[in-house]
């Protein structure tokens, strides 16, 4: 990663930035036989296009046995796309590894080219497709934006694109491994892994071991992509105490794979069960540890490995789910957060409506959201279905005596609030004058003729 390392700091020197040299690719270019590529003109040194960037090429397309189904130098007029964009997928995995000036031939597999379809009367279906590719010229996209919340948070520019899968992605839970060299912007280098004698950076995504950003930018690489990020402070050092807490930071990242945290879809219904619960285990362990961020992580992994749609198929998965969404909801206790805590209750209650822990963990939920008169209906329903419960009674009586002392402080209030009114008006009436005599006080008589 020198030469591009060398590019980045020329950038925030203002100066040229070195131009970054990237070897010739051929042969089978994803190493499953599905790219095939034979240069016959070398092009430029320099990069390469990826994805995102805006390429300019002629083409001349053939089948097997050489009959030619389309061409660009036939019309005279280069063909423009964007890499990832309009095009057979042979063809953007393809030009990503030319250089400017390059002619190449490639063999592309029916998969990546235009399947079992075909295309029109001239590509029959399950056709391997040849094309001999010039590379005219290419611009860089710049970088995008890959923070989750899309705030500009973590911003991308990749440098090397992944030879082969790279639709596959890091989630959270996924064990990672990566060469990162990082440093505040403007300020020292904070991580290095390229340095002779360093091991690679390994940690689990969610589990915070390195700030937000670098999880959030390993999320959206593929293994074997080398990709420059800038970090803002907030998915940075923002919380974090020492030099570089008020400032991005910049650097390179290259993925060198993981192991992605299965999902439920790819698990047959034994495996379900067993992984679900070597999570649960996780989390209990770390929750003894009291680090409740890292046990919720892992009782939210045991929850997800039956789906999202909380439909039980069988009894042992209700008795997997139920205690993992009652820790998952204490962890979210214990953080402060109610509102998600009452959430993930509601689960539990509908997976099991009389379930007691449920229901006392409810109410200290609305307790905490300041929803009193909720808490103490949860509450009492609880101590309805187990009257000796310590800790319910316990919170019932504490949620009573704040309802009360609110109610007498309101009364108060309101109290207050009519004897300000009361003297305000009797000091308005004391200074009416007095009523006229010429006007007479009506008399039964007279509303009665009135109609009243």
């Amino acid at each position: 990663m020198d030469g591009w390392w060398a590019e980045l700091e020329a950038e925030e020197a203002g100066g040229a930035a070195p131009v970054v040299d990237e070897p010739e690719i051929k042969g089978d270019i994803c190493n499953d036989g599905s790219i095939l590529k034979e240069i016959t003109k070398s092009g430029e040194a320099g990069p390469m296009p990826k994805t995102g960037s805006k390429v300019k090429c002629h083409y001349v397309g053939t089948l097997l046995d050489g009959t030619k189904f389309d061409s660009s130098r036939d019309r005279n007029t280069p063909f423009e796309f964007t890499i990832g964009q309009g095009v057979i997928t042979g063809w953007s995995e393809g030009v990503a590894t030319m250089r400017k000036g390059e002619i190449a031939d490639f063999t592309i597999a029916s998969h990546k080219a235009y399947g079992e379809s075909g295309s029109g009367a001239k590509i029959p279906p399950n056709a391997t497709l040849k094309f001999e590719i010039e590379l005219l010229s290419w611009a860089d996209a710049g970088m995008a934006d890959v923070s989750k919340d899309k705030d500009g948070g973590v911003m991308k520019e990749v440098l090397k694109e992944a030879t082969k899968d790279k639709w596959k992605k890091a989630n959270t839970m996924s064990t990672v491994v990566a060469n990162v060299k990082m440093k505040v912007k403007g300020g020292p280098v904070v991580i290095d892994t390229t340095v002779p004698g360093t091991d690679p950076l390994s940690f689990v995504v969610g589990d915070h071991a390195v700030i937000r950003g670098l999880e959030e930018a390993v999320m959206s690489m593929a293994a074997g992509e080398v990709a420059k990020f800038e970090i803002a402070p907030q998915y940075g050092f923002a919380a974090a105490k020492g030099d570089g807490r008020k400032d991005s930071v910049v650097g390179l990242v290259e993925l060198l794979s993981f192991e992605k945290d299965a999902q439920s879809w790819e698990l047959k219904p034994e495996e379900k069960a067993e992984q679900a619960s070597a999570r649960k285990e996780e989390g209990n362990k770390l929750f003894k540890d009291g680090e409740y961020e890292r046990a919720m992580l892992r009782y939210g992994s045991a929850i997800d490995k039956f789906g999202n749609n909380n439909e039980v198929k069988s009894e042992e998965e209700r008795a997997l789910l139920v205690p993992c969404h009652l820790n998952k909801a204490m962890c979210q206790l214990k953080l402060k957060r109610p509102s998600a805590a009452l959430e993930t209750l509601e689960k539990v209650l509908k997976l099991d409506k009389a379930n007691v822990k449920g229901l006392y963990r409810k109410g200290l939920a609305l307790a905490d959201m300041g929803e009193y008169d909720d808490a103490k209906a949860a509450l009492k329903e609880c101590l309805s279905l187990d009257p000796k419960n310590g800790p319910a009674r316990k919170k019932f009586e504490e949620i009573k005596a704040t309802i009360a002392k609110e109610t007498k402080q309101q009364r108060a209030k309101f109290a207050g609030m009519f004897d300000k009114f009361a003297k305000e008006e009797a000091k308005a009436e004391a200074a009416e004058p007095a009523a006229k005599e010429a006007e007479p006080a009506a008399t039964e008589e007279g509303d009665a003729a009135a109609g009243n």
